[in-house]
């Protein structure tokens, strides 16, 4: 145990259970409590911080780490309008939003993120050349491996160019999964989701500037 001086701090072993007031007058010390110390139930401590027995003090000083059940969290509906993003910006807000990360209920084993609905898929943008250099591969079971550039990709599969973007910045796992049915990616203005009353999500794929002091 540490008693406190206003000189500094001086070990103090063996304490009786009774030694309250005793200890503080032989020694003139100040038995308060040490910053990330708890388990002490002398009742010096118990009496300088005004509290109750220990009993008590571990029960308002403890906190339990919060964890989410499968059902518990209400899942939003959000819409996006993919116009003019940048598709890595884009997906990377995206994926927050379908891992439920945005909100302090976060839990990694369980889906708490939310419905996204992404419309005019075919109008994101890629930065610098990368509608020709990107190339997305794949393996067939056939020989050789088959492979496109974005921009072929995105005359056959407009939506594909987002999705993929999205699963990959996903956990690599059995949850991924559904997490990515979340995400309903449409070409064109018009989305088929008006029964859920989605609300409209601003701000995504904007570049965020460290504010100085």
């Amino acid at each position: 145990m540490w008693g406190f001086t206003d000189h500094g701090k001086i070990r103090v072993s063996n304490f009786p259970q009774d030694a309250d007031s005793k200890c503080k007058a032989f020694w003139g010390l100040s038995l308060r409590k040490p910053r990330g110390f708890c388990g002490s139930s002398h009742p010096a401590y118990v009496q300088d911080a005004g509290l109750s027995p220990s009993s008590e003090i571990n029960k308002t000083m403890t906190t339990k780490t919060y964890q989410a059940k499968p059902g518990q969290v209400e899942q939003k509906w959000w819409l996006v309008d993919g116009e003019d993003q940048i598709v890595g910006r884009l997906a990377s807000d995206i994926a927050v939003r379908l891992m439920g990360k945005h909100r302090p209920t976060y839990t990694p084993h369980v889906d708490t993120g939310d419905f996204v609905i992404v419309v005019n898929a075919e109008k994101v943008k890629f930065t610098g050349s990368k509608w020709e250099q990107k190339r997305y591969t794949w393996y067939t079971g056939y020989t050789r491996q088959r492979s496109e550039s974005a921009e072929e990709r995105l005359e056959a599969h407009p939506d594909q160019i987002l999705r993929e973007a999205v699963r990959r910045m996903l956990p690599k796992n059995k949850l991924a999964t559904k997490m990515l049915e979340k995400l309903k990616i449409f070409v064109g203005p018009e989305h088929n989701h008006q029964a859920q009353n989605p609300e409209k999500l601003e701000g995504l794929g904007q570049v965020r500037q460290k504010k100085r002091k």
